[in-house]
């Protein structure tokens, strides 16, 4: 990637960066004009209160609008990031995880697992009256009938096999890591609302999700919530408890393809949701993955305008690498290896950067 792309690239994400900071961190005390001083804010400003913004000092055309390229709030100072103290910390015999399951390509083993685990475990808490079953999902999908994006967290929640609440809400630009992260936080918080309900077993198709709603360590909003809400109700009563499942997707479960179906069916209609919040919600996965794209973009369009100067000059020409892309482990599955991988470098390095 040409040098001054790849340096916006990271400006970018540096400015992207910042919005997870608390608010008394010195590097938001340097920006006054976008982050609003406390009382315990070092005084560090940088140049902006003296300098007008200038191509020379990038650092002072930051967000000159003030507008933030994520709305996902971050508060990693909160009570409930506090290490020692989080819920995790506290309450972790009352935190239970049921994730392991055979390799996905292990089809044989993994039918037999349904059969003999995880359906015959369903079917046991649906039988347990102080136990509250809830099967979330969250989606985000693109449209190619119409191009627009479509992105819906929902959950059903089941006590005595009765189906009692399904909700679900858009959730902005986001991934649908986002998205089943939302549903499991509002699961939790709807979970012990029922008079009598003390064991609360929550299900997912989503590993990442599960292993993580309970870890307040980023500062992220919906799992603080969450654990604050969790904190809340083990606090309340002795016997609550929480368990987190996963649900291999696609699985031949009813709840869990119930609530896939929910989640398709709004991600195609969004007008049918409500709207949390501003309409358009990004979360910083989704905008840390935009300015990647973007930068991407910014190159295939250099390559574009100037296509036989671009390949044959500026870089190594080979069919290799007439498609951009970044490095990683590029090198090694195509035709010539490390050597190739090499001399290409060499020609990166020794080429004039273009303007």
């Amino acid at each position: 990637m040409p040098l001054h792309i790849h340096c916006k690239k990271l400006q970018k994400r540096f400015h992207l960066r910042m919005h997870t900071l608390p608010n008394s961190h010195p590097m938001r005390a340097m920006f006054p004009h976008i982050f609003p001083c406390g009382k315990h804010t070092p005084h560090t400003c940088f140049t902006t209160e003296r300098e007008k913004a200038m191509s020379s000092i990038p650092l002072t055309k930051v967000f000159t609008d003030g507008k933030p390229l994520t709305t996902d709030e971050y508060s990693p100072l909160h009570l409930e990031c506090m290490l020692g103290d989080r819920v995790v910390d506290l309450y972790k015999d009352r935190i239970t995880t049921h994730l392991e399951h055979p390799p996905k390509k292990e089809h044989k083993q993994l039918d037999e697992w349904i059969c003999t685990d995880l359906q015959p475990r369903i079917q046991h808490m649906h039988d347990n009256l102080s136990a509250m079953v809830i099967f979330t999902d969250g989606s985000a999908i693109y449209n190619e009938h119409n191009g627009n994006l479509g992105r819906a967290a929902a959950y059903r929640a089941y006590h005595d096999r009765r189906l009692v609440r399904a909700h679900a809400i858009y959730t902005g630009y986001t991934f649908s890591y986002d998205c089943k992260l939302r549903a499991l936080s509002m699961s939790i918080h709807y979970g012990y609302t029922k008079s009598g309900v003390h064991q609360l077993h929550l299900f997912s198709d989503n590993k990442s999700a599960l292993q993580s709603i309970c870890n307040t360590k980023g500062g992220l909003d919906t799992n603080i919530a969450a654990c604050s809400t969790l904190r809340e109700r083990f606090l309340g009563h002795s016997q609550n408890h929480l368990h987190l499942h996963y649900c291999l997707s696609h699985s031949g479960i009813a709840e869990n393809e119930a609530v896939d179906h929910v989640v398709r069916h709004h991600v195609y209609h969004p007008d049918d949701l409500q709207h949390i919040g501003c309409l358009f919600l990004k979360s910083y996965l989704f905008v840390h993955s935009a300015i990647t794209e973007h930068a991407l973009a910014a190159w295939q369009e250099a390559a574009d305008k100037r296509s036989s100067e671009y390949w044959r000059c500026k870089y190594f020409k080979h069919p290799a690498f007439c498609r951009l892309r970044h490095t990683g482990p590029f090198w090694s599955r195509r035709r010539g290896g490390p050597a190739l991988g090499e001399d290409f470098c060499e020609a990166i390095g020794n080429a004039r950067v273009i303007s």
